[in-house]
């Protein structure tokens, strides 16, 4: 379930609260990485294209009720504030958190014997890493929540190769980023229009810098998705407890 936008960026000295130091090479340890936290939200240009295949999955089940002549339920509300994903990045510099929330439709009485009733929930996924040591915890539709622990590679400083071509100086929701130019490989193919990164030190436990604003077509291709920095604060202290697994709601 982690979908998380996570692109390469690396050595660019972006102003968005100072520069830090970026000039690690992949393989080495974290110890140059910035601490920041970042909120992204990406929402659809149209909800009801979006949200289309839901539509059709409950249309089927009417299709079904109606046959057995059974009572149907209507199709629920859109939340107001509905997202197609919302990415929480934290890191202190050597702890690593990054959340991945999605709206979705919980099926579970989408059935005509329970009048196809449905409604939106949020789902979530979590990495919590610290050193080679990740801890996953994931909530589902229905709010059941799984816990796992497993070992990955230890995280890497920044890559200081893989922010050379964010060039392009702009500002989005108020932030000043840096996105790659138009003509990128990035956006070979026309899915991928735009994408941009705060800074090259804010990295992934991979040393790839956190990309903070995008702009591509949905999986279906029948919408544009919109990624904007919700949240940018760079270089300050992070509190240990927004590391806690507590945190994963």
């Amino acid at each position: 379930m982690r979908s998380m936008i996570l692109m390469g960026a690396g050595a660019l000295c972006l102003q968005v609260g100072g520069c830090g130091d970026s000039t690690g090479a992949p393989g080495e340890p974290a110890a140059a990485a910035r601490s920041y936290e970042i909120v992204t939200v990406t929402r659809p240009e149209s909800v009801d294209r979006q949200i289309a295949v839901d539509w059709a999955r409950y249309d089927a089940c009417v299709m079904a009720a109606e046959s057995r002549k059974l009572p149907v339920k209507p199709f629920p509300a859109v939340p107001q504030q509905y997202f197609y994903e919302r990415n929480t990045y934290i890191s202190d510099g050597k702890t690593y958190l990054m959340r991945s929330e999605q709206y979705g439709l919980d099926d579970a009485r989408l059935v005509p014997e329970q009048g196809c009733a449905a409604r939106f929930a949020v789902q979530s996924s979590t990495d919590i890493q610290r050193g080679a040591k990740v801890r996953h915890i994931g909530i589902a539709l229905d709010g059941e929540r799984q816990v796992d622990d497993e070992d990955r590679a230890a995280p890497l400083a920044p890559d200081a190769a893989a922010a050379a071509g964010y060039s392009v100086a702009r500002s989005v929701a108020g932030h000043a980023v840096r996105c790659l130019p138009p003509g990128s490989p990035a956006y070979a193919g026309g899915t991928v229009r735009e994408m941009c990164i705060a800074d090259a030190a804010a990295v992934d436990p991979d040393g790839k810098p956190v990309v903070v604003a995008a702009t591509m077509k949905n999986a279906t291709g029948t919408t544009t998705l919109v990624t904007e920095p919700h949240k940018l604060v760079l270089g300050k202290p992070i509190d240990a407890k927004a590391f806690d697994d507590a945190g994963a709601l």
